[in-house]
């Protein structure tokens, strides 16, 4: 005898993997375990477990106490049944073979799979004391990302980009949803954009432009976007304030995301710093100085002093440490004679 593979070939070693797919990776599907305890309360006579969606694998269900496991399912058309599993055997169940084994204190429940409907898994409460579920299976990842084609180019002519991206797929329903689905999934990689040059021709010399359009029929195109200028370093003779720039893009329902700066190049970045208040600092103008007090020998003089900024209005804002001094001693040379 010769051994046969999953892909019905002579001598070939190929196996299913734990999602059913020949020679796959184990990609299309996860592991789910977990475990349940029951918590008895006078208004409940049931509770779910677990609930198994269509395609599952290899679900093994074990509990662990006085109380009873039972089955719901309902078919992807909707019909729904239900069964009590009351005795031990192998039976039919939406056409996925059920092993159940009953136990006094336990009960075993294997499905080898794939399920052909969706399958909840609830425990009927039978006494006082409480119960455990412990259950495993891999469950079908039904949301995938698939790549696109390639979108219009950004420009008509004079050189743009064409990008692809990535929409979350509904392997039962074949529809695109929304991405959240395929979140939920961390076997799920989203699969990161191409870029090509597209339209490299010259612009005609009579339109003197090229047309920008968006990448696709529902998206704009990404776009730079700032935050707000930081205050200036400097009140004045120059300084430097900055912002941040990054490049975002605008989904169907209006929410924004930052992406790859490379999707923003068909335009200039914006400046990321500039300079600000250039303008010269205020100083102090001394006005003349006064007479001095006297007229003969030691007296003091006065003057006026001024802060002027760049406009010469009369402002504040000069240091008092360089500030001119308002008053300061004279002397008339003028002889000072006293009466007798």
């Amino acid at each position: 005898c010769q051994i046969v593979g999953c892909d019905h070939q002579l001598g070939s070693t190929v196996k299913e993997d734990n999602c059913g797919v020949c020679n796959g990776d184990g990609s299309t599907c996860q592991l789910v375990r977990d475990q349940y305890k029951s918590q008895l309360s006078a208004n409940k006579l049931d509770d779910t477990v677990v609930a198994i969606p269509y395609g599952s694998r290899q679900v093994r269900v074990v509990l662990k106490g006085p109380d009873h496991l039972f089955l719901e399912t309902k078919t992807l058309q909707g019909v729904k049944n239900e069964n009590s599993l009351s005795f031990t055997g192998s039976f039919l169940v939406d056409n996925s073979s059920i092993d159940f084994q009953k136990f006094p204190d336990k009960e075993i429940l294997r499905i080898p799979g794939p399920l052909t409907a969706d399958f909840t898994i609830k425990i009927r409460y039978a006494g006082a004391a409480d119960s455990s579920v412990q259950f495993i299976f891999y469950q079908p990842i039904i949301h995938q990302w698939r790549e696109t084609d390639f979108f219009p180019c950004s420009a008509s002519c004079g050189g743009g980009y064409q990008l692809t991206s990535a929409e979350c797929f509904d392997l039962r329903s074949s529809r695109v949803v929304a991405d959240h689905y395929c979140h939920y999934y961390p076997e799920n990689i989203k699969p990161k954009p191409k870029l090509q040059e597209c339209n490299l021709d010259p612009c005609p010399a009579s339109d003197g432009y090229k047309q920008i359009m968006p990448y696709d029929l529902y998206h704009p195109l990404p776009r730079w976007e700032s935050t707000p200028w930081t205050a200036c370093s400097t009140s004045c003779g120059g300084g430097i304030q900055s912002r941040s720039v990054s490049c975002v893009e605008e989904d169907i329902q209006g929410h924004i995301s930052p992406v790859e700066e490379w999707k923003c190049m068909y335009t200039p970045k914006m400046p990321v710093i500039q300079p600000c208040n250039i303008f010269d600092c205020p100083k102090w103008l001394a006005q003349e100085w006064s007479p001095c007090t006297v007229t003969c020998g030691q007296g003091l003089r006065y003057r006026v002093v001024l802060c002027i900024d760049h406009r010469g209005v009369h402002t504040g804002g000069c240091s008092l440490k360089t500030k001119p001094h308002i008053k300061e001693e004279c002397i008339v040379p003028s002889p000072c004679y006293k009466p007798k």
